[in-house]
């Protein structure tokens, strides 16, 4: 571990906060975006893939199961527009985003460019990621290589290294 270097982290509340989410992970990437802005005390609003909507929806039972405030997370279904009108709105402070690269851009300029008296909302978008890896010369080659495989064609193909 370093030496002489300082790590501090601040939770604090930025506002109300979008995930736009895509189909392959219906179920993990909304926690993976719910977690950070509902313990920084933000207002989560989900809108999964039209592709796979039902596990975002079970998600917010059990969201209101365990006694999250009504309003603090919600999930909003539908396409473009949808995404477009959430960004637009001026109560939003930030989006997170996973999915294609076009569509990615498109919420990236959205949230840049939007008017009014909030000006533009922080995006956080993750756009058409694929697998990288880096291997390191005293690593083993052939578990490395085990392992690239593995994790790029898991899931038919439709995951990212972690």
């Amino acid at each position: 571990f370093g030496r002489g270097v300082d790590f501090v982290q601040v939770r604090e509340p930025v506002g109300v906060c979008v995930g736009v989410m895509p189909f392959n992970f219906p179920a993990m990437i909304p926690l993976w975006m719910m977690a950070p802005a509902l313990v920084a005390g933000c207002a989560f609003v989900a809108k999964p893939s039209v592709l796979v909507p039902g596990a975002t929806t079970l998600l917010a039972e059990v969201v209101r199961d365990v006694g999250i405030p009504a309003g603090v997370f919600s999930v909003v279904q539908g396409g473009e527009r949808t995404v477009a009108a959430l960004i637009a709105d001026n109560r939003v402070a930030a989006v997170s985003f996973v999915g294609s690269t076009p569509a990615g851009r498109a919420v990236h300029r959205l949230a840049a460019t939007r008017e009014g008296p909030a000006g533009p909302a922080r995006a956080q978008c993750n756009l058409g990621a694929k697998n990288h890896a880096v291997v390191l010369p005293d690593a083993d080659a052939a578990k490395a290589a085990a392992a690239v495989v593995g994790a790029a064609f898991g899931a038919s193909g439709q995951r990212w290294m972690a």
